[in-house]
């Protein structure tokens, strides 16, 4: 049995009449499950840089901030993610304007990182993370 509203549970079923609502509803229904399973399979395929990211901040906490792994923003899925300062650390992200954009638009600011320096300099990135979170807009 599936309860509503819960993921792996079946689209909602559209209380109105006319099949034009119904299909947009399961359309954002599934764009929905195709960006929870692509942020599922990002977790599971994490490259070591970004492993010694995600032990940076879980062993060093900073100050009332949490990060998620695989967040998902707009169309978009950020690698390491702040909901609270609306913080994004990257890891060898290539630049995309479009997403540059986007995430901007919506208030998200954004560190990245290079692979080598992170895992050749931990504290120097911690540092570099600490820096960023403290930070503004």
């Amino acid at each position: 049995m599936e309860a509503d509203g819960v993921i792996g549970s079946t689209p909602p079923k559209s209380e109105h009449k006319g099949g034009e609502h119904k299909r947009g509803e399961r359309k954002r229904w599934r764009t929905l499950q195709q960006r929870i399973e692509r942020a599922r399979e990002l977790r599971r395929s994490v490259n070591h840089a970004e492993q010694a990211v995600w032990e940076l901040l879980c062993t060093h906490p900073l100050v009332g901030l949490r990060f998620q792994r695989q967040l998902a923003i707009g169309p978009y899925v950020a690698p390491f993610g702040c909901t609270a300062r609306k913080l994004v650390i990257e890891i060898d992200g290539e630049a995309d304007p479009r997403r540059e954009l986007l995430m901007g638009q919506l208030g998200w600011r954004v560190l990245r990182l290079v692979a080598d320096d992170v895992l050749r300099d931990t504290d120097g990135a911690w540092r570099q993370i600490e820096r960023f979170a403290g930070e503004r807009p």
